[in-house]
């Protein structure tokens, strides 16, 4: 296993970042987020930490929508003395949220299973946002051709002049 700068593995920190990203400790994973992108440098550990502040954030999106959303109409239910259906919406919004904590669990859990193995976590959508986030687009294969030329001499060329005999490349 690799270490960091301190002696640390990186798959360690890679672990703590999706504990806290369960935990909803928001504050300390973007500490951590910090720590592996500027003092250990390292591309794997800083892709893993974006993947488990990602998911942090999209589950605090996610709760901030259904606790609006629940909110509102609970409110409006309570509001014209329809106490029963009020108390029906709160209990969906409840099940939302036991299931939103399962889903985050079970996230968590396939990627520490991942980063303890030293691979990368691979969730689903976070991984491309770190990918881009990091500035590393993966294409599958070149998709731009090399535009080759020969030479009157024989020589395969790339370049606008011959790399053997130095004759320019032909307008065509």
């Amino acid at each position: 296993m690799s270490k960091g700068k301190h002696g640390i593995t990186l798959p360690a920190i890679a672990v703590i970042a999706f504990i806290l990203s369960f935990f909803g400790l928001t504050e300390i994973l973007v500490l951590v987020t910090g720590y592996a992108l500027i003092v250990e440098s390292d591309n794997w550990l800083t892709k893993q930490t974006l993947q488990a502040l990602y998911l942090r954030f999209t589950v605090m999106a996610i709760s901030i929508l259904l606790t609006g959303c629940f909110s509102f109409i609970i409110n409006f239910f309570n509001s014209i003395d329809a106490n029963v259906v009020a108390k029906v919406f709160s209990t969906i919004q409840s099940l939302c949220f036991g299931v939103l904590n399962i889903v985050t669990f079970a996230l968590c859990v396939y990627a520490i299973a991942k980063v303890i193995k030293n691979n990368d976590a691979k969730l689903p959508i976070f991984s491309q946002l770190a990918d881009k986030s990091l500035g590393v687009f993966q294409s599958k294969k070149e998709t731009k051709e090399i535009n080759t030329w020969i030479c009157s001499c024989g020589n395969s060329n790339v370049n606008n002049f011959c790399s053997k005999c130095g004759v320019q490349k032909p307008n065509i």
